[in-house]
């Protein structure tokens, strides 16, 4: 993502010619929370992927929370997790995470359920953002079961 921000800006451009509002408020919300967070942290974020993310993701929790609660999404939120997953980096398919996850036992001679953990730091320090973290832990406590 080279700059989600801008991108962001031209897309609430595009949506509002369109006449998309479902599309055009969830920018606005969301161009508001990286205000938000410039202003917090006195500067741009958007030029780090893992903030990007982490916003993203945070929108996307939140409808994935709210579908688990009432037991089905209302059209709005389908569409808005459709938008908001369209912004998300493509993420590592799980074989090539168990690929990585074994080497990084292998290399590192781990073994052991407690030494998850461990996996998991090694992991993230090269992959930060390139996987789903859960699905990270999962691999690696099977493989170290």
């Amino acid at each position: 993502m080279s700059n989600l921000k801008e991108q962001l800006r031209d897309d609430v451009k595009v949506a509002m010619k369109q006449g998309k509002v479902v599309k055009r408020n969830l920018i606005r919300t969301i161009l508001g929370e990286v205000s938000t967070l410039e202003k917090k942290v006195g500067g741009k974020i958007m030029d780090d992927a893992d903030v990007q993310t982490k916003i993203m993701k945070k929108f996307i929790d939140n409808i994935k929370e709210t579908e688990e609660k009432l037991g089905k999404l209302s059209d709005e939120a389908g569409e808005e997790l459709v938008i908001l997953e369209a912004y998300m980096p493509t993420l590592m398919a799980e074989e090539e995470i168990e690929k990585i996850v074994s080497g990084i036992i292998a290399d590192k001679q781990f073994s052991g359920a407690r030494q998850v953990g461990l996996v998991m730091r090694e992991f993230t320090t090269e992959y930060k953002g390139k996987a789903d973290n859960k699905v990270v832990s999962k691999i690696a406590a099977r493989l170290l079961a």
